[in-house]
This record gives C-alpha cells, structure tokens and sequence, in this order.
C-alpha cells in the first residue's frame, strides 16, 4: 500500500507538467536522507514552488542507517531580494509544505518489535538564503525544521543543507 502511494505522489508530481526555473542538488539533512535532487518553480516575482527528491541513507533519529526515499514540495511564500555589501545577487526565502519518507529496514530504537519498512508524512518549514551568480548557478543554504505527524509523531528541528543548481534562461 506505501508503495502505491509513493508511485502515486510520483505520477501526480510529475505529470503535473510543471518546468523548473532551476534545478540542480542538495546535500546535508534532506527529508533524513543525506542527497537530493533539487528544483525551483517559479509562482511570481515574489513567491515560488521548491521541491526535492531524496534518496541515501536514512538519517532520521531512532531508526537504523539504511536506504530511504523522500519528497518535499515547499511554498516559499516570502521570496525577497537582499542587498548585502552592495552586491546585488542575494536572495532570502521562508516556506512551508508538506514532506514524506520511506525507508526500507528503517525499524524504531525505542519500540520493542522491529518494523521492516517506515513510512513517515509531515510538515516542513523552510528558512534559505542563496546567492545568483551572474552566469546560469545559483547556490544556497537553508534549514528546514519538520515535524512528523504519519507513523510516528516527532520533531527533527535542524534539516540543514546546501545547493547549487542550474537556472535555465540565463545568460
């Protein structure tokens, strides 16, 4: 049944017939796995799609080291230029939206029967601050606190990570 949902979530996401603006990787704590592919639709001037497919080492606190899958697809609803030394690159961002995972062996610490299989539904927000370069890359830097609602109902409130993409129709 997992399974099923995740194949679902996949085709919806993808027939979506959504282009990225931007895409490119991610590593560091990424949905609790350790790297994920990286995308950015653009929704406005001002406010924008972000989402990311992870895949790696499961990384999320009680569970084994093993393989896991992972989705976000964050609102950044405040997208904001920032000057900073007089350089004029620099953007700001905060967003919300929902996150999933699913490992495989994932199996809890702290409860005596061992699960094989972890599917965990959540919410996540997100704080970034990236830089564009004045040639089609742009990197950056966020954190994203999660709270995990389906399965088991935890917070992991430090998700950090760095980027770098591509942005396509840029000189």
């Amino acid at each position: 049944m997992k399974k099923i949902l995740v194949a679902i979530a996949l085709i919806i996401t993808t027939g979506a017939g959504l282009r990225a603006q931007e895409i490119g990787g991610r590593v560091g704590d990424v949905g609790g796995n350790n790297v994920a592919v990286d995308a950015v639709f653009s929704l406005g001037e001002f406010s924008r799609l972000h989402g990311n497919v992870s895949f790696g080492v499961d990384r999320h606190p009680g569970y084994n080291d093993s393989f896991g899958f992972g989705a976000d697809l964050l609102w950044d609803f405040f997208y904001k230029p920032l000057t900073i030394g007089g350089e004029d690159g620099f953007n700001w961002y905060i967003g919300a939206g929902p996150s999933m995972f699913v490992g495989g062996n994932g199996g809890f610490y702290h409860y005596d029967d061992y699960d094989d299989s972890v599917f965990l539904f959540g919410v996540s927000a997100e704080f970034g601050l990236e830089y564009h370069f004045d040639f089609p890359l742009a990197v950056g830097v966020d954190v994203r606190p999660t709270f995990w609602i389906v399965e088991d109902t935890f917070i992991e409130p430090f998700g950090a990570g760095v980027m770098a993409r591509y942005v396509f129709g840029q000189n």
